[in-house]
């Protein structure tokens, strides 16, 4: 099954996610990619989010929080970054926003913030 999936998308994991799932459609699981330069090289992360869960997100005034994990992190990229919000009653944090980052610095965290920021349409203060 490796070699097949190897051989399909030339060994390139991030090509084969956004050809798999990525649509031009409002309605995509994959919401974009954003290849950024860093002092390691070139990076990409690959950002995933419901459509309905991002409509929440914009032009709201919303505590959110973000954290990153490497346990889930699928093969190919160094760690998954997590966006979460915070419902009106304070009671739950709802994960939005995930992230597949190849690098591990802080340029990738700037570069997802704002990414971030163009989906929600507002500014985000409270991360």
């Amino acid at each position: 099954m490796y070699y097949v999936r190897d051989r399909k998308y030339g060994g390139d994991v991030i090509k084969g996610l956004m050809q798999k799932y990525m649509d031009r459609s409002d309605n995509s699981f994959i919401h974009g990619r954003v290849d950024y330069p860093d002092v390691d090289g070139n990076q990409t992360m690959i950002v995933i989010a419901h459509p309905e869960l991002l409509s929440i997100l914009k032009g709201k005034e919303l505590s959110i929080y973000g954290d990153g994990t490497f346990r889930v992190t699928p093969k190919g990229f160094y760690q998954t970054f997590i966006y979460s919000f915070e419902e009106p009653m304070g009671e739950l944090c709802i994960p939005v926003v995930y992230a597949l980052l190849t690098g591990k610095r802080e340029n990738g965290y700037l570069h997802l913030n704002n990414y971030l920021k163009t989906i929600r349409g507002a500014s985000i203060s409270n991360i």
